[in-house]
């Protein structure tokens, strides 16, 4: 077998959610561009077609009661969950050879059924949170109901790919030392065709990129800029995304007169990338990550990224080099980390390391990790 019929689902896919649906989109293109069939089940949204063929790519949209773009709650998830099971009810085989399921649920449960039904095996792709017992704070209810389930959906699996050494340790403790050889990790990828080697401008532009819910701390981030408005460093910033925690940001700029904050809302992938290409700086204040593609993005295009000490981000801050890592909800820290990178950094032009990039295609390119899944498809499929 050389060319594999592959079965994404996700129930994030651009322009709905944040990394996952991102890590999804590139690994989509990626497998198609090496000659494999890619069909990704997403969730349908007013404005997408519900059917879109393009060579080697398939996306159905399933309607559900999906209300947001930005974010989905659980009876979300479980509507969507149901959409596909009903998809393939009626269908008596399946043109897959193998299924990528992003979260234990609910692509878990719905790859699990399609297993039971037609044999075909799946892989978890788990973005952190939906690991037992990750990120307690806002997870610990759904991790509680739906133990039992999550346990067998990952039990069944042929594999279990996790993001970072943290998530995988806990992984590993979930699944008891019977199944946690099914548990690999296999990290996020980035592109370093736009990487802009030097650092250079007289005035701070910051970027924040992601959801503006708890998780990613945007209130964390308003507080260091008003600190941070009381230096004397020229600078603005740019928030993009979209949250139930906007409506008091904006408020609290306005309480505080941050001026420099603009408010940018959800906007589309290539527009995110764009804006990137024309910052200098990322602060990113989440209390609780995965992999955080924000964060890769960043970096793939020559920002410079300040990033609180979370599962993930370790991994692809090097210190002093491309960013820092700060505590998490420590907003005096983090404007000593800006004040530093405004006046060692950007005012001095600084150029990253000659070996920089390379050491970051070694780790992260998406050619290399997509192999990665690649020959696992391979050996499962043997």
């Amino acid at each position: 077998m050389t060319n594999i019929r592959i079965l994404i689902l996700n129930y994030e896919y651009p322009p709905l959610g944040g990394g996952a649906g991102i890590v999804s989109k590139h690994l989509t293109e990626e497998f198609a561009k090496m000659g494999h069939s890619v069909t990704v089940l997403t969730t349908w949204y007013a404005g997408e077609p519900e059917f879109f063929v393009d060579e080697n790519i398939t996306i159905i949209r399933l309607k559900s009661k999906r209300k947001n773009t930005f974010q989905s709650n659980p009876y979300e998830m479980l509507s969507w969950q149901q959409a596909a099971m009903n998809y393939f009810k009626n269908q008596n085989t399946l043109a897959y050879d193998i299924c990528l399921a992003n979260f234990t649920m609910p692509g878990g449960a719905v790859a699990k059924y399609l297993k039971q039904k037609f044999n075909i095996p799946y892989i978890i792709l788990s973005h952190g949170h939906d690991i037992p017992w990750a990120y307690p704070k806002i997870m610990f209810v759904w991790h509680l109901l739906f133990y039992k389930v999550i346990k067998e959906i990952c039990k069944q699996s042929s594999a279990v790919i996790l993001l970072s050494e943290e998530i995988k340790r806990m992984a590993d403790k979930f699944m008891g030392e019977k199944y946690a050889f099914k548990n690999k990790i296999f990290y996020n990828g980035l592109y370093t065709e736009r990487f802009e080697k030097t650092i250079v401008g007289d005035k701070l532009k910051i970027a924040f990129v992601g959801r503006l819910v708890a998780q990613k701390s945007p209130m964390l981030f308003m507080k260091v800029i008003k600190e941070l408005q009381k230096e004397n460093i020229p600078f603005e910033v740019s928030i993009f995304g979209d949250g139930e925690l906007k409506i008091k940001m904006e408020e609290y700029a306005e309480t505080n007169k941050l001026h420099a904050v603009a408010f940018r809302g959800k906007v589309g992938h290539a527009e995110v990338l764009k804006a990137m290409t024309e910052s200098n700086l990322m602060v990113s204040t989440s209390e609780s990550e995965g992999m955080s593609m924000a964060i890769l993005e960043a970096i793939s295009a020559g920002v410079y990224v300040i990033a609180t000490n979370v599962s993930g981000n370790d991994n692809m801050i090097m210190e002093d080099v491309n960013g820092n890592l700060v505590d998490v909800n420590n907003p005096l820290q983090i404007v000593e980390k800006i004040k530093s990178f405004y006046t060692d950094k950007l005012l001095k032009h600084y150029t990253y390391p000659e070996d920089y990039i390379e050491r970051m295609e070694s780790m992260f390119s998406w050619n290399k990790i997509t192999r990665q899944y690649e020959k696992l498809f391979f050996e499962i499929l043997k």
